[in-house]
């Protein structure tokens, strides 16, 4: 925690801890100036250590809620369940090659732009798996099997298929920096989100 954000975060508890006073303060006052016998005091000041109690509680959720409350739109939370994964394997082809199966980019090759350290990784992956199919430098032109290697890497690397980080990963690899990934997101994201 840097140490903005740790000033942050003290600011943010420190109205938690001067209700809790305030109350606190209100009926000590009060209990000092009732004739209120010693038994009724010492109830009054239990309560009021609980009601303090309860007031943090209900504050320090709220400020836990808000921390966790998304501003913009969270895309990365988006599972495979509630997203389409098709759309998205459209969308990266489209920024990837715009579909052209021929497309070359230096040693990536085919619709989704596969070079061939990905199709050894997915050959190892299922070397693990103990299956026998093998992929082959040629098989990145390919549609069907270019899309069965993007699968095969995310399930491996991003079994939950959480969109943001499939696209990331796909860019920048298993693991990726989000700021050198930004842009490639961003243009996905445009596109996923324009396609139907």
């Amino acid at each position: 925690m840097s140490g903005e954000e740790f000033k942050s975060f003290l600011e943010k508890y420190r109205c938690i801890f001067e209700d809790s006073q305030r109350i606190s303060i209100h009926l000590e006052f009060w209990m000092n100036t009732a004739p209120i016998r010693f038994m009724m005091r010492k109830f009054l000041l239990t309560m009021t250590m609980l009601l303090c109690s309860m007031v943090m509680v209900s504050k320090t959720q709220e400020v836990e809620a808000e921390a966790k409350t998304p501003h913009v739109e969270k895309v990365s939370k988006i599972s495979s369940e509630n997203s389409n994964w098709d759309k998205l394997i459209k969308a990266i082809i489209h920024v990837e090659s715009k579909g052209n199966p021929n497309a070359k980019g230096g040693s990536s090759v085919g619709i989704l732009q596969i070079t061939p350290i990905c199709v050894s990784q997915c050959n190892i992956i299922l070397k693990h798996q103990g299956k026998n199919k093998k992929f082959t430098l040629v098989d990145r032109k390919d549609r069907n099997k270019s899309i069965e290697m993007f699968n095969i890497i995310q399930n491996e690397y991003n079994p939950e298929h959480l969109i943001e980080k499939a696209i990331r990963m796909w860019n920048g690899g298993p693991n990726y920096s989000v700021r050198k990934t930004e842009r490639y997101y961003q243009r996905v994201m445009n596109v996923y989100r324009s396609v139907k």
